[in-house]
C-alpha cells in the first residue's frame, strides 16, 4: 500500500499536533508546578515576617517574659533543653527570641525541602541543607524546636534525629 503525497502530509501534520499538545501539557505542569512553590514560599515569607514582628515586638516579647516567670513552658520546653539554654540565656524573652530563630531557620529547610519535592532544585542544594539539618539535630534546643513542628519536613527530621542518636552511640 503506497501512500500518496497528500497522505504523508496529513499524517506528518498529525503528528506535529500531537507533538505541540504534549509540549503544552509538559510547559502547563511545569508552570503549574512552579507557581504551586511560589505560593508555598509566599506561605512561608508571611510567616517569617510574623515572626519577625514578634521578635521586633516589646510587648510581645515582656509577655513571654511575664509568662516564663511565672513557670508556663511552651510543649516543646523539656529537661534537655533547660539545661542546654540555661547556661546561655538567662531570661524567658531571651529563651523564646532563640525559638524564633530557630523556627526562621526550619522554616527555611521546610521550603527548601518543598522545592525539592517540586523538582525545583537540585539535588546537590538539598543535600547540602540536609547535611546542615543533620548537623543542627545535636543541639538538643534546635531538636526540641524542630520536633515540636508538624510539617512536610517532619518525617526527614526524625529520620535524621536517629541517624544522629545511631551515630552518637557508635562513637
Amino acid at each position: 500500500m503506497k501512500l500518496s503525497n497528500k497522505e504523508l502530509l496529513e499524517i506528518a501534520g498529525a503528528l506535529a499536533l500531537v507533538g505541540s499538545l504534549a509540549f503544552v501539557g509538559l510547559q502547563l505542569k511545569l508552570d503549574r508546578d512552579v507557581a504551586l512553590a511560589q505560593s508555598f514560599s509566599d506561605g512561608i515569607e508571611s510567616r517569617k515576617e510574623d515572626i519577625r514582628a514578634k521578635m521586633e515586638s516589646e510587648s510581645y516579647m515582656l509577655m513571654q517574659e511575664t509568662l516564663w516567670d511565672s513557670g508556663l513552658r511552651p510543649q516543646w520546653w523539656s529537661d534537655v533543653s533547660e539545661s542546654y539554654e540555661s547556661k546561655t540565656l538567662s531570661s524567658g524573652a531571651q529563651i523564646m527570641a532563640r525559638f524564633y530563630e530557630v523556627e526562621l531557620d526550619y522554616l527555611e529547610l521546610e521550603n527548601l525541602y518543598f522545592r525539592f519535592g517540586q523538582g525545583l532544585i537540585d539535588e546537590d542544594h538539598w543535600l547540602g541543607a540536609k547535611e546542615l539539618l543533620t548537623s543542627s539535630l545535636s543541639d538538643p534546643y534546635r531538636r526540641a524546636v524542630f520536633t515540636s513542628r508538624g510539617s512536610r519536613l517532619t518525617e526527614t527530621v526524625n529520620e535524621l534525629i536517629a541517624e544522629v542518636d545511631s551515630a552518637g552511640t557508635n562513637q
